[in-house]
Formats: structure tokens, sequence, C-alpha cells
């Protein structure tokens, strides 16, 4: 193989994998994810609260079901529990029942 050829095939597979993040961050934006990506890694893998250990809820916009967010605040220490029973509604993010935790997240249409 030529010195040509080499760097044509280095410069090609660079351009490839820049091309392909690109388009990644654009896909997340156009899915309206947005937000610190650092944030979303650590909450969206964490399974239990930082500070007490309980078991963390994700509510995920489509995922997450009305009947779900009502269990989830029945059965927690939140000061707004009630509200959140009457409602369904949670704004999205990553909740410790025990009201200690939370990390909010803004989805864009």
């Amino acid at each position: 193989m030529k010195m040509a050829e080499t760097i044509r095939l280095v410069t090609s597979a660079a351009t490839k994998a820049r091309v392909f993040n690109q388009a990644l961050i654009a896909l997340l934006l156009v899915l309206g994810m947005t937000g610190c990506a650092h944030q979303r890694a650590s909450t969206a893998t964490a399974n239990h609260c930082p500070k007490c250990g309980a078991t963390l809820v994700h509510v995920r916009p489509g995922m997450t079901t009305i009947e779900d967010i009502r269990e989830f605040a029945a059965h927690s220490k939140l000061p707004d529990r009630d509200q959140i029973v009457v409602d369904g509604w949670m704004h999205p993010g990553t909740y410790c029942p025990n009201g200690c935790y939370e990390v909010l997240e803004t989805y864009k249409p």
C-alpha cells in the first residue's frame, strides 16, 4: 500500500467518525433530548439513590404511564404526593421515593 493510499484511508475513517458524531448529536436534538449528557448518563444507569440507597424511579414521556406515576407517588414520601396522585403527572426525570434526590430532564418536541 502506498503512503497516499494510507493517508486517504485514515482521513476517510476520521471523516466518517466526525460525520457519525455530528449525525448523532443532530438526532438527539431532533428527539428533544437536551441537557447535560453526563448527568443523563449517570442517572439513566443508576438504580439506587446516591443519598439513601432507595430504588430510583425514572419518569420518561411516552414510557411512564399515569398509573405508574400515581402508584409511585402514593407510596412515596414526596411532599406533593397527594397532588401528583390527583394529577397523574410528574416532570420527566429521576426521583427518589424518599424525596432526597431528583434530576429533572427537558425534552423538546
